[in-house]
């Protein structure tokens, strides 16, 4: 009998090192409500949501205001620029649109809900520098989170399917470097120098999981009522092609757009509108003391 007991003493072994193996991916499984997403703590293709975002950031600012995926009216540009396992997404710089795209098959589908990148340097007249002390790569993300608490509301439906608990998708990266288009500096973004420069991401991102052939739908908002801002983008995605059209250029009708905006309008350029009138009504002279300001 104790001869038996001995045997069969691995194998009790061998079943609780599973059970304890199969609990995080239990736990992981069941906290993801939305099935159709990959969950940011599951490394997507081996980056986290705060990586992945600077890897967006990084294709989209470096792509001319002319063909860039964000002011795209309809879908065009919705094939500029991409690579890899991934594909990326464009949300607005404040408007209301509405793209048609078509998506080669087994690529995850990767897009900000709202997000913004801090870059630096920005032009000396906004003094926008860290404290004395104070890291630039803290300073970034410091501001990245001051904007983000902005956000109010967001929502996502994927084929008429709202996506829960939203704010556990948010991404925030490390300092990385990028190299933006030098025709966003007077469109879109003063702080864009045309040459590699530090910047920090954050936002809230979705990655879906690669969808099946077909047609679908990705519809997404966000609002930021105390800057002002709110986006409303909904993409009309053919995965596979079956129409034979060229992978990422497909005609569509735009919605009604919430009208033309003015130079520099995105997220972040309204953000700091606000905290340029704060500063004169203040004396203050550093974008740390405005931050404390909106706190």
């Amino acid at each position: 009998m104790k001869t038996r007991l001995a045997e069969h003493r691995p194998c009790a072994l061998w079943a609780a090192v599973l059970l304890s193996m199969m609990v995080p991916v239990l736990a992981l499984a069941s906290a993801n409500v939305n099935p159709s997403v990959l969950p940011p703590g599951s490394n997507p293709h081996g980056k986290s949501y705060g990586e992945w975002g600077a890897a967006w950031w990084t294709w989209a600012i470096s792509i001319p205001y002319s063909s860039n995926p964000i002011f795209d009216p309809d879908g065009s540009s919705c094939g500029v620029g991409q690579s890899g396992p991934v594909w990326f997404l464009a949300g607005s710089a404040g408007s209301s649109v509405t793209r048609t795209c078509s998506v080669p098959p087994g690529k995850a589908i990767f897009f900000p809900i709202v997000d913004v990148l801090v870059d630096y340097p920005c032009p000396p007249e906004w003094a926008f520098e860290p404290a004395p002390g104070q890291s630039l790569e803290e300073f970034l993300t410091e501001f990245g989170n001051f904007i983000m608490g902005f956000i109010e509301e967001m929502a996502v439906e994927v084929d008429g399917v709202p996506l829960e608990n939203l704010s556990s998708y948010r991404g925030t990266s490390r300092m990385f470097t990028f190299t933006g288009d030098p025709s966003l500096t007077a469109t879109y973004d003063a702080c864009v120098t045309g040459t590699p420069q530090p910047g920090v991401s954050d936002g809230y991102w979705i990655m879906l999981a690669p969808l099946s052939h077909g047609g679908h739908t990705v519809h997404f908002s966000a609002a930021a009522p105390g800057l002002g801002f709110g986006l409303e983008v909904t993409y009309l995605l053919e995965v596979g092609s079956p129409t034979g059209k060229p992978i990422g250029i497909m005609s569509a009708t735009p919605t009604a757009s919430a009208g033309p905006l003015p130079a520099q309008a995105g997220l972040k350029s309204l953000a700091q509108s606000a905290a340029a009138h704060a500063r004169a009504a203040t004396r203050q002279n550093t974008w740390g003391n405005l931050k404390v300001i909106y706190r």
